[in-house]
């Protein structure tokens, strides 16, 4: 009968792979990791949506100081000061289907036009706008230079209420247009232009 050397015994009686601390540590690593990928998603979502509403907000800004330069004869009509109305009604003549014979027609066009455009009438499920700025208003503000009537500072605000505080919101209820809601969340765009009637 041969004898065993210890040594021997012991190699046979060791284990190989991993402990069950091992992979509990792993799996903790790996949970960290993609909780750390789907916040970033998350906030990439957040971020994206953040940039579209702004570039509408701008591209809508811009469009009607377009409308207004291009019909300054009326530019008293276009003007609501920090009050938001909604689009109602649509006006009469339809400047699309009739011809609008005077500056104030086209100005009650392009006002109702501009308003649907910021409530995202356009595109709707069932009877929910769905195209628009989130709680958006609209305001024009003008100011006469001199002793012009219809020649001066013309402003477009556009506001909407954004998905997370970025600190830079209104600081004032009074500069509110539109719907009212929490100050922090609330974005604005402003465009201005100075508007020039060549006939008075």
């Amino acid at each position: 009968m041969s004898a065993v050397r210890p040594g021997r015994i012991a190699r046979k009686t060791q284990q190989s792979g991993f402990t069950m601390v091992e992979v509990l540590v792993t799996f903790v690593i790996l949970a960290i990791g993609i909780l750390g990928i789907v916040t970033l998603l998350v906030t990439s979502k957040s971020s994206e949506f953040e940039a579209a509403q702004r570039a509408r907000a701008v591209h809508l800004a811009e469009e009607l100081v377009e409308k207004i330069r291009s019909n300054p004869r009326a530019v008293l009509a276009y003007e609501t000061g920090m009050t938001h109305s909604v689009s109602g009604s649509e006006p009469s003549p339809n400047c699309n289907t009739s011809a609008c014979t005077t500056p104030a027609q086209l100005a009650a066009w392009d006002l109702w036009i501009w308003r649907r455009a910021l409530e995202g009438n356009d595109v709707s499920i069932g009877a929910t706008p769905t195209a628009g700025l989130q709680e958006a208003g609209g305001c024009i503000e003008f100011f006469p230079h001199g002793s012009y009537a219809r020649t001066g500072q013309l402003r477009v605000h556009v506001q909407w209420t954004g998905l997370l505080d970025t600190g830079s919101g209104l600081t004032s209820a009074g500069d509110f247009c539109g719907p009212s809601g929490e100050l922090a969340l609330r974005r604005a765009v402003v465009a201005t232009t100075f508007i020039v009637d060549p006939t008075e």
